[in-house]
């Protein structure tokens, strides 16, 4: 099972292979509706746990990019590009969980406040018809909300802006 950090049996809206891990990247002060200006870098740490029966050696790839995106996963000494069909293998002993790094490099000219879905996906060496995926989606900005208020004292007691019971 791959899955979120610390979540590797995570099931998303309508199954275990669609369960996802949120990032947005900063592109700076860029209005909705605009293209980013810069490349941006996020890292996602995913969770592969062998609930196999036996010691396993996984293959990790990326059988879905956004176009123009990178997608490298750690193998322990570096960052392997999987974007074009490489992969890494990771081993995982019996009833153990592993953590996953998976960088996504996003290229500049994507639309801002738009979200990218890059599928890991995990097979079993031990049985290659079992396979796992998640969803590391990337955003290109995010909206901040900031909320104010203001108390007004119609009530005659107090000052203005004093907070008074009443109706």
């Amino acid at each position: 099972m791959i899955g979120p950090n610390g979540f590797p049996a995570a099931v998303g809206p309508t199954d275990s292979n669609d369960d996802y891990t949120n990032k947005s990247s900063n592109p700076g002060n860029i209005a909705p509706g605009n293209n980013t200006t810069a490349s941006a870098q996020l890292v996602f740490t995913n969770t592969l746990q062998n609930t196999g029966n036996a010691n396993d050696t996984f293959t990790l790839d990326a059988p879905t990019v956004p176009a123009g995106f990178t997608v490298e996963i750690w193998n322990g000494a570096a960052y392997i590009d999987v974007t074009s069909g490489a992969s890494v293998t990771m081993a995982v002993n019996f009833a153990t969980s592993a953590a996953v790094l998976v960088r996504v490099t996003i290229p500049t000219g994507k639309l801002v406040l738009t979200g990218f879905d890059s599928i890991i996906r995990a097979t079993s060496g031990n049985t290659p018809a079992q396979n796992n995926k998640t969803i590391d989606r990337s955003y290109t900005g995010f909206i901040r909300l900031d909320k104010t208020f203001t108390v007004t004292n119609g009530t005659g007691v107090g000052a203005a802006t004093d907070a008074v019971p009443g109706p």
